[in-house]
């Protein structure tokens, strides 16, 4: 390894301690960690972005604490939220599989990575099932267990394509802040009609566009 490859990796690294134990320090509170961050004297929308990036929180924690809590215009908040969402996307699918063998070989993190695996492959059915839209699909789901950080976990440790893992993360990130925000701007009361009208419109265009990819690759 050289020592080009090896400072990304230990740069890499540090970003991902420093997100964990952020998480675990704040107790994963998005609004918390707004009030703390707007304390140093950051532009809301920044705030809003570095909550996006973190992994726990993501869009949602993110879209809500900048429309309800930092009072941003929704447009401006979903625009920044997706952007910061999709930072951590392509570092984590290029550089998570040589990191962490880098380090197992080291004897340093085993554990944790063996634990990022275990849920990697916990997720991959639908993945499997139906490719990239698979990992579409999974990342569009607003849920604590989804979202672009396991999507790109995922892609990496079932060694898909990187760009085509992006551009699909991409699509589910895309609906799951259209998701969030409309939950955010109709307000909570109307949660458990929302997302499964959402959630069941976006898995019948998946599968409606599944249907068709293999029909037309069965044709040829």
């Amino acid at each position: 390894m050289n020592r080009k490859s090896f400072t990304l990796l230990t740069f890499f690294l540090i970003c991902i301690l420093f997100l964990l134990t952020t998480q675990r320090v704040l107790a994963a509170d998005p609004e918390k960690v707004a009030r703390i961050l707007r304390s140093k004297g950051l532009n809301p929308l920044i705030v809003t972005g570095i909550l996006s990036m973190l992994p726990v929180f993501e869009l949602r924690g993110s879209i809500p604490v900048g429309v309800a809590l930092l009072g941003q215009r929704p447009l401006y908040v979903f625009l920044v939220a997706v952007f910061f969402n999709l930072i951590p996307v392509l570092p984590i699918i290029f550089l998570l599989i040589p990191f962490r063998n880098f380090l197992i070989s080291k004897g340093v993190l085993s554990g944790f990575f063996i634990f990022l695996e275990k849920r990697a492959f916990r997720n991959r059915k639908i993945v499997e099932r139906y490719g990239e839209w698979g990992l579409a699909l999974f990342v569009a789901v607003p849920l604590p267990v989804t979202g672009a950080w396991t999507g790109s976990i995922i892609a990496a440790f079932l060694g898909l394509p990187v760009f085509k893992s992006f551009i699909f993360i991409s699509v589910g990130v895309f609906t799951a802040g259209i998701i969030v925000t409309v939950i955010t701007l109709l307000g909570m009361k109307s949660l458990l009609v929302v997302i499964p009208i959402l959630s069941g419109l976006m898995i019948l265009v998946v599968v409606k566009m599944i249907y068709l990819i293999k029909r037309r690759s069965d044709e040829k």
